[in-house]
């Protein structure tokens, strides 16, 4: 049944006849009248009938169609407004992927500036390396991801921060001293490194083959916290983004630049061709502004990029009535 239908049959019954309804839905009389029959035709009863008074009133059937009619509207009714909350950001869900490097000297404040504009739309957090973020995002996980691998096939990135990886050593080591480090000084050196499904696992990785590397022994972990405790342990030395250093003391690790131009760059990552939910385009105006701000660690540097292709697009919103007597 046509909504547009069973709409003007609900309005007979509201204004009392054919007439009235014909004026509140600002159409001719004899489209209402159309209307009725096609519903009648389609039912296969009578949905109005007249009284021993000659005045028309809903059959049985017409009072089920009203009532099912009547609840229908009020349906459409909540869900246009809940789709105007949506637009509005006032309710809704975030489903963001967040990597376990960096993520809070990065994103802990725009985080609570979404939350402060929008307290309506909850934050779902998914945490992992960059390959099982691009997973998510491409399975439909996570809406929105902050990557370090960004020229990946079906997915549109822009660069939110770039920042260089450094050489953490502990104080007293002879290398401790140097002013700056090559990979090569790092030989003979046991290496502490992230997980395999860690994107900033394989730059190190990487920089070790061209250098004629091989680490002599490695000890690996998911937690970048936890390597600068192993390494302030004695266990080996490290290469991490520089800016993961802000909310960890240092008291017997120094952080050492490398010769080497080594760079770890986060990402926020969508599907390509997606039609992205004003909350996911309210996170990515967050963090543009958070960039402008100099105050922020990664001031100035938010940029859009394409995708692998190069073809990638960067982003940048009361009826009620009682059955009763149907005037003709």
């Amino acid at each position: 049944m046509e909504y547009k239908a069973l709409r003007l049959f609900v309005e007979i019954v509201r204004h009392g006849g054919f007439t009235e309804a014909a004026q509140a839905c600002g159409v001719s009389q004899s489209a209402v009248s159309k209307a009725v029959k096609g519903l009648e035709s389609e039912c296969g009863f009578t949905l109005l009938e007249r009284d021993a008074h000659h005045r028309r009133r809903l059959s049985q059937a017409g009072e089920l169609v009203y009532r099912r009619a009547l609840r229908m509207m009020l349906e459409r009714q909540s869900l246009e407004e809940e789709l105007d909350d949506l637009r509005g950001l006032r309710r809704g869900t975030l489903r963001l992927g967040l990597p376990r490097v960096g993520a809070g000297p990065l994103f802990a404040h725009s985080l609570a500036t979404f939350r402060q504009r929008y307290p309506g739309i909850d934050v779902e957090l998914t945490e992992h390396g960059s390959q099982r973020l691009l997973e998510g995002v491409a399975s439909g996980e996570v809406e929105i991801a902050a990557t370090i691998a960004q020229h990946t096939e079906g997915v549109t990135s822009m660069l939110v921060d770039s920042q260089p990886l450094v050489v953490l050593i502990r104080r007293d080591h002879p290398l401790a001293r140097h002013a700056s480090l090559h990979l090569r000084d790092l030989a003979h050196e046991s290496f502490l490194l992230l997980s395999q499904d860690f994107a900033l696992n394989q730059i190190v990785a990487d920089a070790l083959s061209r250098a004629q590397i091989i680490p002599r022994t490695t000890t690996r972990s998911t937690q970048a916290d936890f390597l600068i405790d192993l390494v302030e342990a004695g266990m080996g030395v490290t290469l991490l983004p520089e800016l993961v250093l802000d909310n960890h003391p240092l008291a017997d690790v120094v952080a050492v630049p490398l010769d080497e131009h080594l760079e770890w760059g986060i990402h926020l990552v969508w599907r390509e061709g997606a039609h992205l939910s004003p909350a996911a385009k309210a996170w990515i105006a967050i963090v543009r502004e958070r960039a402008a701000d100099e105050s922020s660690p990664c001031a100035g540097t938010i940029r859009p990029e394409r995708a692998a292709d190069h073809g990638g697009r960067a982003v940048g919103t009361e009826l009620s009535a009682s059955p009763g007597e149907i005037r003709p």
